[in-house]
């Protein structure tokens, strides 16, 4: 697994890596509460917990973050799927960037996550 490569991480002494990246992906896509993920993979909520930090910090730290992801830049087109869809397109037609108060989301490098934790 390229998690295990780039990252370092692997089987811990209670589940298997790809355990702990199906408990991430389900909570992700499925935005259960911590405690029905714990029922549905038959572990300790503080064990889900634990598990869900360790691969979004892999995910969201270099050097996997670096490697697979790429933000938009300035002049890039805008993609085929919005501007064809005109539902999503009148949204993004004359945009120039963010406006006052607009959620902007953010990852901040490891070392600095604790400052920007529980922050508006």
């Amino acid at each position: 697994m390229e998690l295990c490569m780039l990252c370092g991480y692997a089987d811990s002494k209670h589940l298997m890596l790809e355990e702990q990246v199906a408990i991430f992906l389900y909570t992700c896509v499925t935005g259960l509460s911590i405690c029905h993920v714990g029922k549905h993979f038959q572990h300790a909520n503080s064990t889900i917990s634990i598990y869900f930090q360790h691969i979004l910090n892999a995910l969201s730290s270099p050097p996997f973050y670096t490697k697979y992801v790429r933000l938009p830049q300035e002049g890039d087109p805008v993609p085929n799927y919005i501007k064809d869809n005109k539902k999503l397109y009148s949204f993004f037609e004359d945009a120039l960037g963010a406006i006052d108060g607009t959620h902007i989301n953010c990852t901040p490098m490891v070392e600095e996550r604790h400052m920007a934790q529980d922050q508006k």
